[in-house]
């Protein structure tokens, strides 16, 4: 196991091992649809107090993509191949 000089890499390291795993990922793209990764923000009749708080829910998804980093090609691919199935579904419906 090889080991980290800094917390920094640690705690990607450890976020790496959580969502790596097959239900990690499967939680990660969970939290992607909850957290307004794939909606926006602002609701239709423009409440900002409802925008301040899904703006907090999305930081959070992005918070844990920026632990991931976006170049790990891997759990980058698999969050492509989930947004294609999930238009893929939406088409079909």
């Amino acid at each position: 196991m090889p080991r980290h000089t800094n917390p920094q890499d640690r705690r990607r390291s450890d976020f790496r091992k959580t969502f790596g795993t097959a239900s990690g990922k499967n939680v990660l793209m969970y939290l992607y649809g909850a957290l307004f990764g794939k909606q926006p923000t602002v609701p239709l009749d423009g409440n900002p107090y409802i925008t301040a708080r899904n703006e907090g829910m999305r930081d959070a998804f992005l918070l844990i993509m920026e632990q991931l980093r976006e170049e790990d090609m891997e759990m980058r691919k698999y969050y492509e191949d989930y947004l294609a199935e999930n238009r893929r579904e939406e088409m079909n419906q």
